[in-house]
């Protein structure tokens, strides 16, 4: 099977044989080349963070791990609701980022986004090719671990120390 056979809207999805780490890795592998491509190359800010509370934790690890090995500087949020995961990427003035939804019914999903738009159509479909091909970007990437939570609420008591003034 092709990831091309696993794009389903703006999602790539499929079930635990056909999503596993090996195939995050080649994901974020694809992506992360993409992102240089689209950029001009050079190491790239990335966020990364999973909707559900464990499921999802092996397809975010190699998501990761194919964005360092493209060398670009990975973020992780842990685990980061759809609000939170675009606030961040906007707050970070992220290059792109990957947000791993819950399972459903043994289904894994993950969404792309270039910046705070998401990746979908002909840009997805060129994840895809990329994910099945050989020619990926290499470099020596970083990833570092946030407290997207902690964040979030001191941000919000920022904005409510402003607005109360």
């Amino acid at each position: 099977m092709s990831f091309a056979d696993l794009i389903h809207g703006a999602l790539v999805q499929g079930d635990a044989a056909h999503l596993d780490v090996a195939a995050a890795t080649r994901l974020g592998r694809a992506f992360g080349t993409a992102l240089r491509r689209r950029t001009g190359g050079g190491a790239r800010v990335v966020v990364v963070a999973r909707a559900g509370n464990g499921d999802e934790l092996p397809m975010r690890d190699g998501l990761a791990r194919g964005l360092v090995l493209c060398g670009h500087d990975v973020r992780d949020l842990g685990v980061a609701d759809q609000r939170q995961f675009a606030a961040a990427l906007a707050r970070l003035g992220a290059d792109g980022g990957a947000l791993v939804l819950p399972a459903e019914g043994g289904e894994r999903a993950v969404t792309f986004s270039l910046g705070v738009r998401p990746l979908v159509g002909e840009a997805l479909a060129e994840l895809a090719l990329l994910a099945d091909g050989e020619d990926f970007a290499a470099g020596a990437g970083t990833l570092t671990l946030l407290d997207v939570h902690g964040a979030h609420d001191a941000a919000q008591r920022s904005d409510a120390a402003r607005g109360s003034g």
